[in-house]
């Protein structure tokens, strides 16, 4: 057997809903993600920007709408960095 571990940050992401999906679907896909610090970096509000950016263009819109997302340190609870979409949001 492996050994496991608990990593120290993870993502929470809240989505927009969609208007006509039926039931409204409020959480992205994901829900909670693993905030890697060798490949996204420190886990400030700067770097959480960015990855929402990179992750939302990722996906077609239809498939992922992030309204808030937070950097969560899972040992203490803190909330380390926080993102809030814009009111009127183009996605590209």
């Amino acid at each position: 057997m492996g050994k496991s571990i608990t990593p120290k940050y993870r993502i929470e992401i809240r989505s927009i809903p969609y208007i006509g999906i039926n039931p409204p679907q409020y959480r992205g896909q994901f829900g909670h993600m693993l905030w890697d610090c060798k490949h996204y970096g420190k886990p400030t509000s700067q770097n959480l920007d960015k990855w929402v950016e990179e992750t939302v263009k990722a996906f077609k819109p239809e498939f992922l709408n992030v309204g808030t997302a937070r950097i969560v340190n899972q040992f203490t609870g803190e909330i380390e960095a926080v993102y809030q979409a814009p009111m009127f949001q183009v996605i590209e």
